[in-house]
């Protein structure tokens, strides 16, 4: 199934059900909790704790993020660019 091509709530809908029976290395999510229900991110966070591979997160959440995540960075824009603080 192609992400770009699902409707928003097939696509929720996806991310909660995401088999990590054969997971990748690597997991990218960008704001992954914006438009789900807290049963949902509940769902979505105990996914994520028992995932044993590298997760990059970008949320504003960060009562989602603590139960799971053990390393935070910010990154913030300036007029010289983008000064990462990790």
């Amino acid at each position: 199934m192609l992400c770009g091509s699902a409707a928003l709530d097939s696509t929720t809908h996806m991310v909660a059900d995401f088999d990590v029976s054969a997971p990748p290395s690597l997991i990218l999510l960008d704001e992954p909790t914006n438009h789900l229900d807290i049963r949902s991110r509940e769902h979505l966070a105990a996914v994520l704790a028992d995932y044993e591979g590298s997760l990059v997160i970008i949320s504003h959440d960060r009562f989602f993020l603590d139960g799971f995540v053990n390393r935070f960075g910010r990154l913030r824009w300036e007029s010289k660019g983008i000064r990462r603080k990790l």
